[in-house]
């Protein structure tokens, strides 16, 4: 009987890195050259700034419905929905080529991937053999980030030769190609009453260790939202990059993501995931005050595979720091408040990013980003302590 769970868990795990590599393949087709798009269609970078602002509170506001609704009701449909939509929203990005249903289909691409990122995750804790969920992640999280960096690639190829707005219909095709694939997956505990939505988050966020470290992910995504849609754009305006070359500069952002996903997620599941996010968050200031730096596009490659390299650090660690921290019935609830609070309050970054670009200097978003992540891992640090003085494992509870 152990050995046919252990067969289920291994072939639904298998199932979910299928669908997170073709889903993030069309993805990053559709995505990895969007702020150059956009701005031929006569956006600003305030505007840019502001779309990113809105998929972000999409994206955020999903993460949490969805996590609380994934206690009551079934993963495979959710999943399936939330593909459905990024569907829709490529065809239609597809169809209209105008700059608002471009603008509104990334919107909508925010509440699919808030409802898909949690449920993927979620799936995945409840699957994953005991001691190995960090690696678990890791796994799946490395077969993402290869799709996204392969469809960032192609990105490049497609757009420079056929238009921006094709990498959309690739989108539409690649999402609903993955329903066929989603498993059939379930909670391990269902809750015969859950608490209501503001009782549980309150729970959560009065527990003093999850604070610090929801505080130092919101810091650290502040930061990386003032700069994250400008790299491209920098590479572009400041260092004189073509299409083709940005695509592959992106690619390399996430090869250098994903080389070491797998070993950062053994090194965390050995001597702990708080750690390893410790020192993702300190590096991550150093790396984003080098790129500006990059006077060529050789040094703009060097630079986007270091970023990839610390950004692998960060993802499987926060996740498995999250699901540790609450009760198992509570996993995907955690998961989408990690990602409601630390989203929904980093999105004034991007309107930052923006309004520094606009009117400062084109280095100025990486700047401001770095100075507010700065002191990011000491509060996430202090968390743990706090953690360790008052002895208890337990962490949030269910709510009232």
């Amino acid at each position: 009987m152990k050995a046919m769970g252990e067969r289920w868990g291994r072939d639904a795990f298998r199932r979910l890195v299928s669908i997170g590599f073709t889903l993030n393949l069309g993805v990053g087709v559709a995505t990895a050259l969007l702020p150059i798009y956009l701005s031929r269609l006569g956006y600003t970078a305030t505007l840019i700034g502001a779309l990113w602002f809105g998929y972000t509170v999409a994206y955020a506001v999903s993460s949490l419905l969805s996590g609380y609704a994934l206690t009551r009701v079934n993963m495979r449909g959710v999943l399936t929905a939330s593909l459905v939509v990024y569907a829709a929203a490529g065809l239609s990005a597809f169809l209209s080529k105008t700059g608002l249903v471009v603008g509104l289909s990334y919107i909508a691409m925010g509440v699919a991937f808030g409802v898909f990122t949690t449920t993927v995750y979620t799936a995945i804790s409840e699957v994953s053999p005991s001691g190995r969920l960090t690696t678990m992640f890791a796994v799946y999280y490395t077969a993402a980030l290869s799709g996204a960096s392969l469809g960032s690639y192609l990105s490049g190829l497609i757009s420079s030769r056929f238009g921006f707005s094709l990498p959309f219909l690739l989108l539409s095709i690649l999402s609903l190609s993955s329903i066929p694939l989603s498993p059939r997956v379930e909670a391990s505990r269902r809750l015969g009453r859950v608490a209501a939505l503001p009782s549980l988050f309150l729970s959560f966020w009065r527990d003093r260790c999850y604070r610090f470290f929801l505080t130092s992910l919101i810091l650290h995504s502040v930061g990386f939202a003032c700069l994250y849609p400008y790299v491209p754009l920098y590479a572009e305006l400041s260092i004189g990059m073509s299409q083709e070359a940005i695509g592959a500069m992106m690619a390399i952002w996430r090869l250098g993501l994903l080389s070491t996903q797998v070993p950062w997620g053994r090194v965390a599941d050995r001597f702990g995931a708080r750690g390893v996010l410790v020192a993702h968050l300190a590096l991550s200031t150093l790396t984003w005050l080098l790129y500006p730096l990059s006077k060529t596009a050789v040094h703009a490659y060097i630079m986007v595979a270091l970023m990839g390299v610390v950004g692998s650090m960060d993802i499987p660690s926060r996740r498995t720091i999250a699901v540790s921290e609450a009760p198992p019935e509570l996993r995907a609830f955690a998961l989408g408040m990690t990602d409601f609070t630390t989203e929904l309050l980093s999105s004034v970054g991007y309107i930052m990013g923006g309004i520094s670009w606009d009117n400062l200097f084109t280095a100025a978003p990486f700047m401001i980003g770095a100075a507010i992540n700065v002191a990011s891992p000491i509060i996430l640090r202090a968390g743990g302590a706090a953690r360790i003085r008052t002895g208890d494992p337990a962490g949030p509870s269910r709510g009232s």
